[in-house]
This record gives C-alpha cells, structure tokens and sequence, in this order.
C-alpha cells in the first residue's frame, strides 16, 4: 500500500495512465500503458514509498527550475546583485537542478474526455528565497491521448517588475518493464537526433567546447554504454526532434520529443543500477546562469512556455 497521496489520470480506454505526486514537488511518478496484445508496462521508473523519495539521489521525475543540471558553486549574478544557492551537490561544490521539486504543487485542473485525460500542476511562488527573489506562476500541464500518447507543457509566467533569467526542464527515467520482465537499459536499443556533446570538465561543468556526436545516429544497443552527458540539438529546420529507445526484450520502445526552439539541448544519463535511463529536454544549458548558453531572459509579465511528450512504439521503425 503506497503511503503517499497522487493524482492519476488516464485514457478513456484505459491503455495509458500517469501518476503525479504533488506533494513530491509535482513529481511524474509512474506511466503505464497496455499494449493491443494486453501487456502491461511501466515506462518510467518512480518511487514506491515516501521513503524511496526522500533517499532519492538521482531526482527521478522532478521538474527543473529556474535552473537546470549544475549551478558552478551556486553562484550567479543578474544586474549588478550576487545570488547563492546552497550547495546540494558538495562533491563537485556545484547547486543542482533548481528548487521547484522541493515545494508542493497545487492541483488546479483535473479533466477527462472520451479520448484522453488531463492534469494541471501550480506553483505560485512568491520569490521568498533570497536565491532566487522573482515571484512567478509555474504550471505543468499534463495530457494523456490514446494515439498521441503523453504531452507536457512547463509554462512560466515572470511575476518579478522586471527581467529575470531562467531555465527549465524534465527530468523523467524511462524503463520499459513487465510484471515478469524487469528493465535492464543493456537489452535496449538506443537512437538520439542529430546533435553535438558538451565538453564537460572534472566539476561536470561546461569548459567551452563541443564535438558532433554521430554514435548514436540509428538504433544501436546500449550495452556496456555510459552517459552523463549534455548535448545540443541541430534541428536542421525541424520544428521537433526525437530520441528513441527500443525493448526487442518486450517488443516495444518509446519516443521522446521535444520542441527543437524551447528545448534546444538533451541530457542523457544512465544510473548505476541501468534500471532506466534519463532523458531529460532542457531550455538552458549545463551553468547557463553564468556561460550563458541558452539562457532566456524573460520579460516582467510575459510567459514561456516549452513542450515535450512521449510516443508508444509498438513496432521497430522501418528506417532508422
């Protein structure tokens, strides 16, 4: 018996199902699709217990704001004033992945049709931490469709009387396990878009550089793969792009997409366990508050909003 309070919405038909969390800081804690030959899976590895959550080391789920990935000693400045978050991160002396996910949401919208489902997350944060003194409004709208699949929209509006910097993101871990199958990212197949990775130093922090990385261009296994690692997309005109992953195990994947204007970049990550690998589009880049790259200035008053979603494959892609 789980010993934490959720929303869950699902489709009309019942294929496709997601578990929020709220009080987990609006964590996406489960996806669960029946297959046409009446398998059952879960497509993102989550939490059981409370416990789970708060021994969590790799922010399973979590939304990203007002930052994303590492904050180089949690140190940043915004016109003319210096700004410190504490460093949750010590070994590398580095702020990690923002603060959204340590505050509640609030459910201000729960709706359901014939053909899907929906749910939307609320944050009115008043700007109390001295790290961040911008008060904003922050949603996450979640829909659930039977053929398109999963759809979140992460919107911010800048409540602050004038321009503030931020990015934001998604931080899912993706498993593609059965009752009797148990997810191992090494049975995988994996395929990233057209993209080049970040030059990382011994802080995991941008030095600067980046080179073209074609490895994962087609479908190719994952065994024995390591990553943790931050790349920019190259669209190449395409108003999406897509990372595949495939289960020839349990003869499905998925496919995430994002938005290539709002979500330029893609960090993927595989956890010691390779239980589950971390997708996760992002808008800013690895320390943006002080390189810069990719950092959004948004505007007092105006709104940014970024979408990304998930598609069920049930048959591998003819042409890779």
């Amino acid at each position: 018996m789980q010993d934490y309070d959720s929303v869950v919405i699902a489709t009309g038909d019942g294929r496709l199902s997601l578990e929020l969390v709220p009080v987990w800081g609006g964590l996406s804690n489960r996806l669960s699709y029946v297959s046409t030959s009446g398998q059952q899976l879960e497509l993102l590895a989550g939490h059981r217990s409370s416990h789970d959550y708060k021994h969590d080391r790799y922010f399973r789920g979590v939304p990203l704001y007002p930052f994303v990935n590492r904050l180089a000693n949690g140190a940043y400045e915004h016109q003319g004033q210096c700004y410190q978050f504490a460093l949750n991160e010590p070994v590398y002396r580095n702020a990690l992945h923002g603060f959204l996910w340590q505050r509640p949401a609030q459910v201000v919208a729960v709706q359901q049709t014939d053909a899907g489902a929906s749910a939307t997350l609320q944050w009115d944060y008043a700007g109390d931490l001295a790290a961040y003194p911008f008060p904003s409004r922050i949603q996450m709208q979640w829909s659930l469709h039977s053929q398109q699949g999963l759809q979140l929209e992460f919107r911010v509006q800048n409540l602050h009387a004038e321009s503030v910097p931020l990015a934001l993101g998604w931080h899912p871990y993706f498993c593609l396990a059965t009752q009797h199958t148990r997810s191992c990212v090494d049975d995988w197949l994996l395929q990233l878009p057209t993209v080049a990775r970040i030059a990382l130093d011994a802080r995991q922090l941008p030095t600067g550089g980046q080179q073209a990385f074609a490895e994962f261009a087609t479908l190719r296994s994952l065994a024995h793969a390591q990553f943790d690692d931050c790349f920019v997309l190259d669209p190449n005109g395409a108003t999406e792009v897509c990372t595949r992953v495939w289960s020839p195990r349990v003869n499905t994947g998925l496919e995430l997409w994002q938005q290539a204007k709002h979500y330029p970049l893609l960090h993927v990550f595989i956890p010691p366990a390779r239980d589950s690998i971390a997708l996760e589009p992002v808008s800013g880049g690895i320390n943006c508050f002080n390189s810069g790259q990719h950092l959004r200035l948004l505007a007092s008053g105006a709104i940014f909003a970024a979408r990304c979603g998930v598609r069920i494959m049930q048959a591998l892609p003819s042409a890779n």
